[in-house]
């Protein structure tokens, strides 16, 4: 992909060199369409993703009371969805509007100091908009992966 572009940006700067300068904002029209439509077609596979996932994890009805204890102290009502499962995992998800899931594991192995502990954590990822910032992060480099440095740079934004 990326000797792809790299190819067609340097046929563009021959072509703008040969041709004159009247011919630059056709080809600037031509790379920001072709920016445009990129950056759609990557929006839409991430939500399509994203849709396939939730989908994939199916709430279990079964909370520990320890785990409802937890949520009604930490105001996280109709915030978590817990989903079957034998790993110990949480974490946040979403974009429109982001949820905290926790395995069934983790709510039922964890005592409840440890349940609460993991919950803020979660809670303070949800606060502070970190799936929406992660998504646009991921966006970003799927469309400008190609800049030199912007792939690193995106790696390393810890949220």
């Amino acid at each position: 992909m990326k000797e792809v572009i790299i190819d067609n940006c340097q046929a563009l700067v021959q072509f703008i060199s040969e041709s004159g300068f009247h011919n630059l904002v056709y080809a600037s029209s031509v790379i920001i369409s072709f920016f445009i439509a990129i950056f759609l077609t990557n929006t839409i596979s991430i939500l399509r993703k994203s849709q396939r996932l939730a989908k994939r994890l199916s709430p279990h009805n079964d909370y520990p009371e320890k785990l409802i204890g937890t949520v009604e102290k930490l105001n996280l009502k109709d915030q978590i969805l817990v989903f079957k499962s034998d790993r110990l995992m949480a974490f946040c998800y979403g974009v429109k509007d982001p949820k905290i899931y926790l395995s069934s594991s983790m709510a039922s192995l964890t005592d409840e100091r440890q349940l609460e502990a993991v919950l803020r954590h979660e809670q303070y990822h949800l606060l502070h908009r970190d799936t929406v910032i992660m998504f646009c992060i991921r966006l970003l480099q799927s469309v400008f992966g190609f800049l030199p440095g912007f792939t690193h740079l995106a790696q390393n934004i810890h949220v």
